[in-house]
C-alpha cells in the first residue's frame, strides 16, 4: 500500500467500525476498498464532502472553540487543520454553489 507511519491510524480508523478492533470481515472489506488506484472522478467526491464536512464542523464550532481543539477534543489528534486552506477551500466550495444555484 506504500503508506507512511503517520497514516497508519487513519488506515486503522478507516479499517475499524468504531469498537477498537480490527476484524477479519472488516479488514477484508477495507482491504478491497482500498484496492485498486483512485480515479480523478473519486477523488472529486471526496473533495467535495470534505469541504461540506468542513462547513458543517465550522459552523458547529462557531465562537467555542478553534477547529483543531474541536479536532483533539473527538479523538482526532493526528488531524491537522489548515486555517488559510480551509477558508480558501470554503470561499471556493461557496462560489461553486452560488453559480449552480443561478
Amino acid at each position: 500500500l506504500d503508506l507512511e507511519y503517520h497514516d497508519l491510524l487513519s488506515l486503522f480508523e478507516f479499517l475499524d467500525n468504531g469498537d477498537g478492533e480490527i476484524t477479519l470481515s472488516e479488514f477484508i472489506e477495507g482491504a478491497a476498498k482500498l484496492r485498486g488506484s483512485a480515479k480523478a472522478l473519486d477523488i472529486w467526491r471526496m473533495e467535495t464532502k470534505i469541504e461540506v464536512l468542513l462547513s458543517e464542523v465550522l459552523q458547529a464550532v462557531g465562537g467555542k472553540m478553534n477547529v483543531q481543539e474541536a479536532f483533539e477534543e473527538h479523538g482526532f489528534r493526528h488531524v491537522t487543520f489548515s486555517t488559510n486552506a480551509a477558508r480558501h477551500s470554503i470561499a471556493q466550495h461557496t462560489k461553486s454553489s452560488e453559480g449552480i444555484e443561478q
